[in-house]
């Protein structure tokens, strides 16, 4: 770090808010690294035998705030995604740790030679919640009120795909036709939208299902939900055992979610004993939390991509790849995650969080901190520097705005000064959504913050697919036909080798094209009183864990 970096970080360490890592939309890394004690504590040693067994009693959540909806096919909010896992359970789920793919209520599964036809064998040892039996009849059902226009789904509807039909062949296989192959399909499942509830309940529940009767297959079964208060769930006995890295039963006798939106007094409630866990902390109070003996825990939340600033490659000066090059190089991510994430976050890695299963380090690592390239970079563009400080080229400054939401500012006065160091001048526009997402459709800006999450790479052509220009999330305005073509491959690949070397070859050409500024993953970060265990592994959007691996 340089000398002019350390007197930024040791300024703004004493002056700089933090920021809340917002998201604009949708929806895992590695585990935190052991090596490092001051940045997440590890889960006690599960195989320590324990002299005192504790006896399960309730476990009660501190929740950053109230649930939308307890209905998977309709919801797309990631603050819905900790519930569904408790009451509901998918066809298949992931471990967000390594990304693998692992049978739930289906056993087995194949694809047809045309990538057309998914066969699913279930099983045939699962009740709903209501006593319904869980076959292939209600998988049919299921996925016929995803796409039912009345369900106005938010997030299943897209996740499975181009679907054509779903047929029961018998009483536990199952028949997924797509209009055209879908290689995101099985990831797509994994998603908290697309758990399978029960026909009867969500018939003669109607639009009151998800706040009234959510029934599902889950660990956990509803027991109430206090509107502005709390939401209980109590322990499925009748559980038949989740994917093979869950624990096969819950722990707890209940789980007890409180609506707690303000930080400071989610955390006093942990420290109180008022709850037993704290979720989605800031980084100052996980920290002194754990200072004072509560348990930490970091969810890396996947990204396509992670927390960075999009560069819109469309407006002067950023059309030239020489100065997007020289942004990328000019900014120190170290400094932004010391600073502005109390040095919590991982480094991003490009355009996808490094812990993907399709991350490609030769795109992730292609850019290093390195001031005096940046400015080369800027003198063989025509920049030269002036007198006062600030590069001209024909009698113009070199000029930049950077775009930002308001709860992303501080990310913005870091960066601003190490962008000034090598002679670039920054207009810091702050906006709030809808103004600041109509501001980067229409391309005012150069510099934008962005963090966008989901469970497969495909998402990637949401935000530089060129059809996604103007009206859409392409905030970067890039237009490459040869990408487009790429991301059709990706989505018609049904070989997982095959389509890992396809997102291999677009993470290579939008780092290449300097389409972004990587900082670094979003920290989603839980405390919880001493004796809590079963943290990991955590969902495939890496957002939160699987409340039936919690125990003591």
């Amino acid at each position: 770090m340089s000398r002019s970096h350390l007197a930024i970080l040791l300024a703004l360490l004493l002056v700089v808010g933090l920021a809340v890592v917002g998201c604009p939309a949708d929806d895992p890394e590695p585990a935190p690294d052991d090596d490092d004690p001051d940045v997440v504590d590890p889960d006690p040693d599960d195989d320590d035998p324990d002299p005192d067994p504790v006896e399960p009693e309730d476990l009660v959540i501190g929740y950053y705030n109230e649930f939308n909806l307890m209905d998977p096919h309709k919801t797309s909010a990631a603050m819905d995604g900790p519930p569904l896992f408790a009451l509901f359970d998918g066809l298949v789920d992931a471990d967000g740790t390594t990304g693998e793919l692992h049978p739930n209520l289906a056993t087995d599964w194949s694809v047809s030679d045309d990538g057309l036809v998914w066969t699913f064998e279930l099983r045939d040892d699962v009740y709903f919640h209501d006593g319904t039996h869980f076959d292939a009849d209600a998988v049919v059902a299921n996925f016929e009120r995803i796409v039912d226009p009345e369900t106005v789904s938010e997030a299943a509807r897209f996740e499975i795909g181009p679907f054509k039909e779903a047929r029961a062949i018998d009483d536990y296989t199952v028949e997924i036709e797509h209009e055209q192959p879908y290689g995101p399909f099985l990831r797509g499942l994994a998603h908290y939208s697309v758990m399978m509830v029960s026909p009867a309940a969500a018939e003669e529940y109607g639009e009151d299902f998800g706040t009234e009767n959510p029934v599902g297959t889950g660990p956990y079964v509803f027991e109430e939900w206090v509107g502005g208060s709390h939401a209980v769930f109590s322990k499925n006995p009748d559980y038949h055992g989740g994917p093979e890295f869950t624990s096969n039963q819950a722990f707890y006798e209940s789980l007890e979610f409180r609506f707690i939106e303000e930080d400071s007094t989610r955390a006093a409630a942990l420290e109180t004993g008022e709850v037993d866990v704290a979720s989605n902390m800031e980084p100052a109070d996980w920290l002194r939390l754990r200072d004072q003996g509560f348990g930490g825990h970091r969810y890396d939340r996947l990204g396509y991509p992670p927390v960075g600033l999009f560069i819109n490659v469309d407006g002067e000066p950023t059309d030239d790849v020489r100065v997007r090059r020289a942004l990328i190089k000019a900014i120190d991510e170290e400094t932004v995650i010391a600073v502005d994430g109390e040095g919590i976050p991982e480094p991003s890695g490009g355009v996808v969080s490094r812990h993907a299963w399709e991350y490609n380090p030769d795109a992730g690592e292609m850019y290093d901190f390195d001031p005096e390239t940046a400015e080369q970079l800027l003198d063989d563009a025509g920049w030269e520097m002036g007198d006062d400080g600030y590069r001209e080229r024909d009698g113009e400054r070199l000029e930049i705005v950077y775009l930002t939401l308001t709860g992303a500012r501080s990310t913005a006065e870091i960066v601003e000064p190490m962008l000034r160091d090598v002679g670039i001048d920054v207009e810091i526009l702050v906006q709030d959504n809808p103004m600041q997402q109509n501001t980067a459709q229409d391309g005012e800006h150069n510099l934008v913050w962005t963090q966008w999450g989901g469970t497969d790479p495909s998402a990637l052509a949401g935000r530089y697919h060129s059809e996604n220009i103007g009206d859409g999330w392409n905030f970067a305005h890039y237009d490459n036909p040869e990408l487009d073509e790429l991301f059709a491959e990706g989505e018609l690949e049904t070989d997982l080798q095959a389509r890992e070397d396809i997102y291999h070859e677009i993470q290579m050409i939008l780092m290449e094209d300097a389409t972004i500024v990587p900082l670094h993953n979003a920290a989603i970060l839980w405390n919880y009183r001493e004796g809590i265990s079963g943290w990991e592994p955590w969902d495939s959007t890496g957002w939160f864990g699987f409340f039936i691996n919690l125990h003591e």
